[in-house]
């Protein structure tokens, strides 16, 4: 476990201390999850996958049932408009 004291900026912005970012492996860019609870704050990590990650499934079943990406969209857009 690493502790740590960071201070809060006139903007509401904290530093991560380089410690706690190598041991969690944050780097610039990456998004965090931070959940409030009375006085306590836990910032989490999120582990986002691209858009193409986490599409692949549904393109690999919408080809095993035969649908093309044009009738894929199409049933998208009638369940928008219902």
């Amino acid at each position: 476990m690493t502790i740590s004291i960071s201070k809060v900026s006139t903007k509401g912005q904290i530093v991560l201390p380089v410690d706690i970012r190598r041991q969690l492996d944050i780097d610039p860019g990456d998004k965090l999850l931070l959940l409030a609870e009375d006085e306590t704050l836990i910032i989490k990590k999120i582990e986002s996958k691209s858009f193409r990650e986490l599409m692949a499934p549904l393109w690999e079943k919408t080809r095993k049932l035969g649908l093309s990406r044009e009738e894929v969209d199409e049933l998208i857009e009638e369940a928008r408009t219902d």
